[in-house]
């Protein structure tokens, strides 16, 4: 019983440490907690969404970039085809 509880205390641990550390604002590096936001114009910033606020995004992409050069213009063509196709499902994209 007693591994049983222990295994369980450390999911429990791992689990939940994430959250309960993201609440709380970096001392260290307090300019960790702003990126640079296009739509409010150069070099402004804007302080990132915390987990525990509403979703702002309704759709993040990730573009691998590996050979870039030859790989990257088909890859968004047909990605923005995928995308224009998709959006009569998903009208928030």
């Amino acid at each position: 019983h007693v591994l049983l509880a222990a295994g369980a205390a450390a999911f429990l641990a791992w689990f939940f440490l994430p959250l309960f550390t993201s609440m709380r604002l970096s001392e260290d590096h307090p300019d960790e907690l702003y990126f640079e936001c296009p739509d409010l114009g150069a070099g402004r910033t804007k302080l990132f969404p915390r987990l525990q606020e509403e979703p702002t995004v309704a759709l993040s992409l990730i573009v691998p970039a590996y050979n870039e050069e030859d790989r990257l213009p088909d890859m968004l063509g047909e990605m923005l085809a995928l995308l224009r196709q998709e959006r009569r499902r998903w009208p928030t994209w």
